[in-house]
């Protein structure tokens, strides 16, 4: 009777304990999902406030979404971002810095916003050394391209829209690229 009762505790402690197990596998999964769902959600309203122009909110919703850390590069270009566009300039290069750091094999994307940043704040020659860089890693990258374009245009380097030419043909309709090719040669 005792090893009867014996195995029927083991039987029935041991199912108990996998249920047990089971249901902390389930909790901990689900938790998961939840603070990935609220992150994003956090991101998402953060880059919204961003657009409309709210950097204040948008910067603390995209930290609150930062301590969570699933996706740091995502974090650390949106407030470079919304940081430039407070004027935070250091701020700014510090959370570029950060992103380089978190994701080194995504350094082309880090490098175009950086780029992009650089424009917006007409700092023309540092735009130019960043699109060249990331140029040389990706020469036919078609948005590096355009902005190199458009740099160039900016700072009147005909020479150097000389030798791009012939990459942007691949990249500019023929109206464009004929009309940037008449410019060239007028200058």
């Amino acid at each position: 009777i005792i090893s009867v009762m014996v195995l029927f505790i083991l039987h029935y402690g041991l199912s108990l304990w996998d249920k047990i197990e089971n249901l902390i596998a389930r909790w901990r999964y689900r938790r998961h999902w939840i603070d990935f769902y609220k992150t994003n959600l956090l991101i998402n309203q953060g880059l919204l406030e961003a657009l409309k122009g709210k950097f204040v909110r948008a910067e603390k919703l995209l930290l609150k979404a930062a301590k969570k850390n699933q996706m740091p590069i995502i974090h650390c270009l949106a407030l470079a971002y919304v940081m430039q566009m407070q004027n935070k300039m250091e701020k700014s290069a510090t959370y570029l810095q950060k992103a380089r750091e978190s994701s080194p094999e995504n350094h082309v994307a880090v490098d175009l916003l950086q780029a992009q940043l650089q424009l917006s704040r007409h700092d023309f020659k540092a735009a130019i050394a960043t699109l060249q860089e990331v140029h040389e890693l990706a020469p036919n990258n078609v948005f590096v391209l355009k902005l190199l374009k458009k740099t160039y245009l900016a700072l009147e380097e005909w020479s150097a829209l000389k030798e791009l030419l012939p990459a942007l043909q691949k990249v500019l309709t023929k109206d464009e690229y004929r009309e940037l090719k008449e410019d060239i040669q007028f200058h």
